[in-house]
């Protein structure tokens, strides 16, 4: 009886075993065997985790006597010039502007301004407390800050980025910047600064942020691009006579050269143009389409021979065409 157990047991084991082989592992062999792969359409949003700083025209307000506040206004609500925010022991101090009624501050007013921001450079900042303050206490002494109004009509977002990322950013152009609570806001980069080991990058926006008024120093996520198209693996991109292109089947079962335009690539995938594009001297160039199918490696080997109007590139050799990693930065950048 319990060598008919082991038996039954082990055999169940065997089976489960195979099993998984059969739905797991064969698959995932096979598919990495394939030679080729037929592409679709995907989405890239490329982006930079970036140590921000917020910088807005804003005009703190101090308390020129004693006394109990009450206050009119509630943090983070847009006034007009002359508005009641609140008084001091009976003395009414008004909004000087049009703007948002904030009771934070941090000190970093005088530092962080669309007329100081261009000048800073990293080491200036560096240990400066940013935390932001309360204002709001219920009393407040001569000279206390009270409020501040801060300009909403347009604020900037700085970052000093690295030399390696800096190709990404250009003056004019637009980009998402995504903050840590959900929040985003579209901006434009407005100026690009060079530091030295880093180029200092304003962005402005008009959009609500509801941490605008409040926050300083923040990490944030700047988008530099969000485009759809055909969707390639990288590795599956050569060059031909300077051109990026895939390997795409014929109906022949051979394979050929097709040329294509980088919209953007994160270094793993790349988003190209559908159908066709025109290339820089405006000519219409047919390429890729959904549901082509590619080489994955774009080295061919002896047996998938392009199309005979094709003429092999002779200096490839047998590793094949150059890699076209090269092109894929400048072709994305135009």
């Amino acid at each position: 009886m319990k060598t008919s157990t082991k038996i039954i047991t082990a055999a169940f084991i065997i089976a489960v075993a195979a099993l998984y082989v059969i739905i797991y592992v064969i698959p995932g062999v096979s598919d990495a065997l394939t030679p080729t792969e037929v592409i679709g359409y995907g989405n890239l949003r490329i982006g930079d985790d970036e140590e921000c700083y917020i910088a807005r025209s804003e005009q703190l307000y101090t308390a020129g006597s004693g006394g109990n506040v009450n206050y009119y206004i509630e943090d983070g609500v847009k006034v007009r010039k002359g508005a009641n925010v609140l008084d001091v022991g009976g003395a009414v101090y008004t909004a000087g502007s049009n703007g948002v009624v904030s009771y934070y501050y941090d000190g970093c007013e005088g530092i962080f301004s669309p007329d100081t921001m261009r000048s800073l450079t990293p080491e200036q900042i560096a240990g400066v407390g940013m935390a932001p303050r309360n204002a709001v206490t219920g009393y407040a002494s001569p000279g206390a800050v009270l409020f501040k109004i801060t300009d909403n009509s347009k604020w900037y977002v700085i970052s000093w980025i690295e030399p390696g990322l800096i190709s990404k950013y250009q003056v004019g152009k637009a980009v998402t910047i995504e903050f840590p609570d959900g929040e985003s806001v579209d901006a434009r980069v407005e100026d690009i600064i060079d530091n030295g080991e880093s180029w200092l990058t304003i962005m402005s926006t008009t959009m609500y942020y509801s941490g605008f008024a409040k926050e300083r120093r923040i990490d944030a996520r700047i988008i530099t691009s969000d485009c759809s198209g055909i969707m390639i693996p990288n590795a599956s991109i050569t060059s031909k006579d300077g051109m990026p292109g895939v390997y795409v089947k014929q109906k022949n079962g051979d394979y050929a050269f097709t040329p294509i335009k980088v919209i953007a690539s994160d270094g793993e995938n790349s988003i190209a143009e559908e159908s066709f594009f025109y290339d820089a001297d405006g000519k219409r160039v047919s390429t890729v389409g959904v549901y082509d199918e590619i080489l994955r490696d774009p080295d061919v080997p002896e047996t998938q021979t392009a199309p005979e109007d094709e003429t092999p590139d002779e200096e490839a050799g047998a590793d094949g065409p150059a890699p076209a990693d090269e092109q894929l930065a400048e072709t994305a950048a135009e």
